[in-house]
Formats: structure tokens, C-alpha cells, sequence
């Protein structure tokens, strides 16, 4: 049998991925090996060709390790079912809905899914609407995104008084990343105050929250998550929470990924609004607001990222959980 690992790309995110290709099929080749399976492992770069190079290689399952713009946003799913290769994770539909961050706002707010206010505008970039159905005024505090990047690429904390600087500045940005594809579309969400918490899920179950806490109080940017030098953003896994919390944000992450029709491996992050990483292991669900931010359909697979972690807490190895997932395609 033979399994094809896709990474790369010519994203701003192609480093991460590579790291992420290597991680897994260093992790998948280690169970091939323990568990003395006839699985050849080989991997492609998406780059220009790749589409023939697959054809040639004729594998008989995907690995996709490829984030963000081509790789979460349906594209990389709808070669994979045109050629009729089966794939672990998202499909094409779930892909598109949560790599879209509108998109998946729409989804949200359609489901009484709490999440933060927001308003769109594009280029020129001369006048920002106001936020919400009920038309608030913009607060002081604001995150500027370009809706379809990943990893924070194209994303600013940004003041009421400069807004339009920082959505030029973000669209610059991305560009980058996304080419002709960010059509002068920004996204300007009310900044809400809190922990930042992340949910992984594997197959529709929720694992243990992790909190992260960014350097220097700053978002999670970035650099912050993909930053090779050690220390540079703290997790932690929050096996401590208090029940009610801890039920609250699985059971809503589950519902989410159900939503978005995920399958596979994701992640939930949220904004726990009202509380500081010195209270939140002492409040009760009731006492927390948590604000949906997004989903990952492709999370970092690197050494250092959440996913991983978690599931080495939990006594799972990711190379098992594949070799699981392709032996049943067998």
C-alpha cells in the first residue's frame, strides 16, 4: 500500500508545513515499523506539477500537511476526490466554511453560537461600518483580519484611530500568502479580553483544553505559534478546571466541529472573556463567556505544536492513529 504525504505549498505557511510533513511521517513510519505493516510512506510537494507527480504516484491515501490558503480551504480535498484518492480529515465543504472566516462567522451567529461581534468592509478602504446586527459603534479595541489566511497571517490588534492603516497593512500582508484570492476583503472583530484557549478534537471528541498565554501579553500571533526558539508562548494543559468549565468548552467544541462538518483531526479556539489565567481554574461555566473563534481542520504537527501535545498527554500517538485510519481504507 502506498500513502503520500502533501506538503508545502507556496504559502507563507510552507515551513510549518514541512516540519509538519516530517513529524508525521516520522510518527507513521514508526508504527508502520512496530507494527510491521507492507505501507510505503512517501511524500509530495504542492508546488507547480504536483498534480501530475500524483497521478504518477497513484497512491492509494492522502495525508494533507499542507496549511492554510490551498491546503484548509477545500482546494488541495477537490484534487484529491477529482482523482478519487481517499484522504484523512475535512472534506471539501467543511474545508471552505471554516477556512472562511466569514463564512464560519455566518454559521455561527446562524446557530446562536456566541462569538465576537463583527463588521466587514473592502477596498478602498475609506469608512468602517458598525459592528453587529444591533449596528455598535467600533470599540476601541479591534482585531483586523483578512478573512481567508490562517496562522494569524494578515491579522492586527489594532485602536479605533487606526483601523484602515492596519486593514491596509493586513491586506499587504496576506497578499503574500493568498495572491489575487484576498480581493480587498477585511474582516474587523470586536477585541474581547481573556484567556485564549484552544480545544483540540480528534474523530469528534474533545480532549483537554490548553490555555495559552502569548509573550509579552500580546495575541497569538504567528510568531508566537511557530517560533522555533523555545519559551517563546507558554500552553497549558487545563486538566484542572473546574467540571462545569471543562464540560462546557468540550461539549461546545463538539458541536462546532460537528457543524462545520469536520472529521478527523481539528481544533477549537476561544476566547474565555472575564477571566485571567489567575482565576479561570476557580470559575464555574456560568462565570466564563466563551467566544468562538475559529476551527483548524489542519493543525501544526510540528514538535512543537498543540495538537501533538496534547494527544502525548492523553497516551495516544498520532503515527498509530493514522496507521488506524489507513489500514481501515485497506
Amino acid at each position: 500500500m502506498n500513502v503520500v504525504i502533501l506538503y508545502g505549498g507556496e504559502s507563507n505557511e510552507r515551513e510549518v508545513s514541512i516540519q509538519t510533513a516530517t513529524h508525521m511521517q516520522h510518527e507513521l513510519e514508526r508504527a508502520i515499523h512496530e507494527r510491521g505493516d507492507d505501507i510505503t510512506v512517501t511524500t509530495l510537494d504542492v508546488v507547480d506539477g504536483f498534480v501530475q507527480k500524483l497521478i504518477h504516484l497513484s497512491p492509494h491515501y492522502a495525508l494533507n500537511a499542507i496549511h492554510g490558503y490551498k491546503g484548509e480551504d477545500g482546494r488541495i480535498q477537490s484534487v484529491l476526490e477529482l482523482l478519487n484518492i481517499p484522504y484523512y480529515g475535512s472534506g471539501v465543504e467543511s474545508s471552505v466554511a471554516t477556512m472562511d472566516k466569514l463564512l464560519f462567522k455566518y454559521l455561527m451567529v446562524a446557530n446562536n453560537i456566541t462569538t465576537p461581534a463583527y463588521t466587514t468592509t473592502s477596498t478602498p478602504l475609506t469608512s468602517i461600518p458598525p459592528l453587529g446586527t444591533k449596528a455598535s459603534p467600533i470599540p476601541s479595541k479591534c482585531v483586523v483580519k483578512v478573512p481567508r489566511s490562517g496562522s494569524s497571517i494578515g491579522v492586527y490588534i489594532s485602536d479605533s484611530s487606526s483601523i484602515l492603516e492596519d486593514s491596509t497593512a493586513a491586506l499587504h500582508q496576506a497578499s503574500g500568502t493568498l495572491g489575487n484570492s484576498v480581493q480587498g476583503e477585511i474582516l474587523i472583530e470586536e477585541c474581547i479580553e481573556g484567556v485564549e484557549c484552544t480545544v483540540p478534537i480528534l474523530n469528534g471528541v474533545a480532549y483537554t483544553p490548553i490555555l495559552i498565554t502569548p509573550p509579552s501579553n500580546s495575541f497569538y500571533s504567528y510568531d508566537a505559534k511557530y517560533e522555533y526558539k523555545h519559551g517563546k508562548t507558554d500552553y497549558i494543559v487545563a486538566d484542572d478546571l473546574r467540571p462545569s468549565l471543562m464540560s462546557s468548552l468540550k461539549s461546545a467544541s463538539e458541536r462546532v466541529f460537528a457543524l462545520c462538518g469536520c472529521s478527523g483531526i481539528a481544533r477549537v479556539d476561544f476566547i474565555l472573556q472575564g477571566s485571567t489565567l489567575a482565576d479561570i481554574f476557580v470559575k464555574e461555566s456560568s462565570e466564563v463567556s466563551m467566544h468562538v473563534l475559529e476551527v483548524n481542520t489542519v493543525p501544526g504537527m510540528t514538535s512543537t505544536s498543540l495538537v501533538p501535545k496534547i494527544l502525548l498527554h492523553n497516551n495516544i500517538s498520532l503515527g498509530e492513529i493514522l496507521l488506524e485510519t489507513i489500514s481501515n481504507k485497506k
